[in-house]
């Protein structure tokens, strides 16, 4: 299989493009598409499993802790907003590659609403820039490290 480029496009465009979207969302882990304002603009499976609100249009330009139910994200005007999210390390890490456009890795300890329950919980959040013209994008993927301890 010939992979689709920007310098040599695939002579079936349309194949190229379900080609990427059928890699994009058998990803294991969760894998989220962030524009410039650090708002979610697509997700793949596992993403949506991870999303504490019903994953819709509405969910579409929310950033991730409001998207995955941040408890803090509660306390302010949303994710990013409150004095919490200075520590966050998935916040930390999403600004930095939108600002910088380089890619990093951090750990993520987060506080979770689900079900009415606060679940506390530590993700692997890695991020790296995306560009596709004319938009500057980032890709961020989440994994779980206590499922993958568990494995």
């Amino acid at each position: 299989m010939t992979l689709c480029t920007e310098e040599s496009p695939s002579p079936d465009a349309e194949q190229c493009h379900d080609y990427y979207e059928q890699l994009f969302e058998v990803l294991p882990c969760a894998a989220f598409v962030l524009d410039e304002a650090a708002s979610i603009v697509n997700f793949n499976r596992a993403g949506f499993a991870l999303m504490a609100k019903e994953p819709s249009e509405e969910v579409m330009r929310l950033l991730a802790g409001d998207a995955l139910g941040c408890i803090h994200a509660g306390e302010g005007q949303g994710c990013g907003t409150t004095p919490s999210c200075r520590e966050c390390g998935l916040w930390s890490v999403i600004t930095e590659t939108v600002r910088t456009r380089i890619g990093t890795r951090r750990v993520a300890h987060m506080k979770l609403l689900r079900n009415d329950t606060i679940v506390e919980t530590r993700f692997l959040a890695t991020t790296a820039p995306l560009t596709l013209k004319p938009q500057r994008l980032t890709l961020m993927t989440l994994q779980d490290l206590g499922e993958l301890s568990d494995l």
